[in-house]
C-alpha cells in the first residue's frame, strides 16, 4: 500500500518519543501513518495513537470515521474520533470556520512533549498557494509550508 519507507529520514526529523497523527484517512495521511507503524515496530521508544476530525460536512463523514477507526485498528493505534459542531457567521467562510476548529480540536488533544503530525501531498501546498496569491498574499505567503511551526489556534 505505502512506498517504501524511509526510516532513516524518520529517525532524523523525529526522535524517539509521543507522536500523535492527525488522520484524516486520505492517501497522504494513511501513508504516513504506515510510515509511523513502521518506525515504531523497528525502533524503540515510540507511541503513536491518531485523531479523526470529523466535520460532520458531508453526507459521508460517518463512513469516512468508520474507515479511519478500522484501518487504525488493523495497525493497533488508537484512534480518537472528534465531531466537531460548526456555526458559520455573517461574512465567514466555512472553510476557515472548519479549519479553525480542527486546529483547535487537534491542539486540545496533544499531550506534552508529543509531536503532532500532518500529511500533505504537493497539490495542497500548491493549492495552498494558489489561494494566497488570489487573496494578494505577500513573499511571506508564497512560502512553502514550515516543519515544527505551531499550530495557528485563535485565542
Amino acid at each position: 500500500m505505502s512506498p517504501a519507507v524511509p526510516l532513516t529520514e524518520l529517525r532524523q526529523l523525529l526522535p524517539p518519543g509521543p507522536l500523535l497523527l492527525a488522520y484524516s484517512g486520505g492517501l497522504d495521511s494513511r501513508v504516513l501513518l504506515a510510515w509511523l507503524v513502521a518506525l515504531r515496530h523497528a525502533y524503540p521508544g515510540y507511541s503513536l495513537r491518531a485523531v479523526h476530525v470529523h466535520h460532520g460536512l458531508s453526507q459521508n463523514a460517518d463512513a469516512w470515521a468508520a474507515h479511519c477507526q478500522q484501518i487504525c485498528d488493523t495497525h493497533a493505534v488508537p484512534l480518537e474520533v472528534v465531531r466537531l459542531r460548526l456555526t458559520c457567521g455573517p461574512r465567514q467562510s466555512l472553510e476557515a470556520v472548519a479549519r479553525q476548529a480542527r486546529y483547535g480540536a487537534l491542539a486540545a488533544r496533544l499531550a506534552p512533549g508529543e509531536r503532532l503530525l500532518t500529511a500533505h501531498h504537493q497539490d495542497d501546498q500548491l493549492e495552498t498557494l494558489l489561494l494566497a496569491l488570489k487573496r494578494g498574499a505577500g513573499p511571506r505567503g508564497w512560502r512553502p509550508w514550515d516543519c515544527g511551526k505551531p499550530l495557528p489556534v485563535a485565542s
